[in-house]
């Protein structure tokens, strides 16, 4: 009886000392972390960049969606000076950290598109103060028909966008920039050439359209007037959604918000020329709109051009 209780008792002990023995190795860890950042999740493939380390063991870049994602499924390398303990800590620690990256990278990502899509609906309401203002009941009643189906166009453009940048997102996670760029001419061919052909269509059935709809004969020749410029307009439309999921993709989640409030500000102050001044009436605010998307997929197509090259598609990607 007595043998048993100081078994049980060494056995405790030992427990103990198993214990504050692993966390003392979990500050030695940390603490050896924060003195030597380095990337422990290298694949064969892959070599350590120290100097994209800070020194809190992440990336140097306070935004996780600025760098290509970490691969959690790579053998970790052996590092001397390490135990297999500690290195297996550390590629935890790692492993838990770049999962939250990504969580937060999605969340923000989703944030910044919600957030333009929110945006986007201010062209129309800057165009209806406009016709409210300057036009009368009428050209109002005529601008909400149209609208209906401008917005048809805009979720189906905008969704397709999105789809498509999941693809482009998980490429420049992998850090496979000739895949990235094959599969932006791929998408901008397919949806940019449905984005055409429904523009074609919807020019020709226009007033079909407008009709099954139960559009009133009045309201008629302003919204025809309104939807002829806006669905040309419609081709800018894709093309700044496209490039602005494509600059979310690659984690710059707020320069295509900022180049689409610079975009609003242009739509408001020629809708007001066109509408005011030169008197072009409904057909005034539908070029503003479509002048502003235009001018926000020229930023777009700019700042990429200049700023991520590694994305600009050349001919060998097509």
């Amino acid at each position: 009886m007595h043998g048993d209780l100081q078994q049980a008792a060494d056995g405790i002990a030992q427990q103990r000392e198993a214990e504050d023995g692993q966390k003392q190795c979990i500050q030695s860890v940390k603490a050896q972390a924060q003195r030597h950042p380095i990337l422990l999740l290298l694949g064969k493939h892959q070599t350590a960049d120290i100097s994209n380390v800070d020194h809190h063991g992440g990336s140097a870049s306070q935004n996780p969606c600025d760098s290509p994602g970490i691969d959690l499924n790579a053998k970790p390398v052996q590092i001397i000076g390490y135990s297999r303990t500690e290195q297996k800590m550390i590629v935890h620690f790692q492993q838990q950290k770049q999962l939250i990256d990504q969580r937060n990278c999605q969340q923000q990502k989703n944030r910044r598109s919600a957030q333009a899509n929110v945006l986007q609906q201010l062209y129309n309401i800057i165009n209806s103060l406009v016709v409210t203002y300057y036009l009368g009941n009428n050209a109002f009643a005529a601008l909400g028909v149209a609208e209906s189906i401008m917005n048809l166009f805009i979720y189906v453009i905008t969704g397709a966008c999105m789809g498509a940048s999941v693809l482009v997102a998980q490429f420049y996670g992998e850090g496979n920039m000739p895949r990235l760029r094959r599969q932006l001419y791929v998408s901008a061919v397919l949806i940019g050439g449905c984005t055409l052909t429904a523009v074609i269509l919807g020019q020709i059935f226009l007033p079909r359209i407008l009709d099954l709809i139960q559009t009133p004969a009045e309201l008629m020749g302003d919204a025809v007037a309104y939807l002829r410029v806006i669905l040309v307009g419609m081709v800018f439309t894709f093309t700044y959604n496209y490039l602005a999921s494509t600059l979310r993709a690659v984690g710059n989640t707020k320069i295509a918000l900022y180049f689409l409030l610079i975009s609003l500000g242009y739509n408001l102050a020629c809708a007001w020329v066109l509408v005011a001044v030169f008197r072009l009436g409904i057909t005034g605010t539908a070029i503003a709109t479509a002048t502003a998307q235009c001018l926000s997929s020229a930023l777009c197509f700019w700042y990429i051009r200049k700023k991520l090259p590694y994305i600009t598609i050349h001919r060998a990607d097509m």
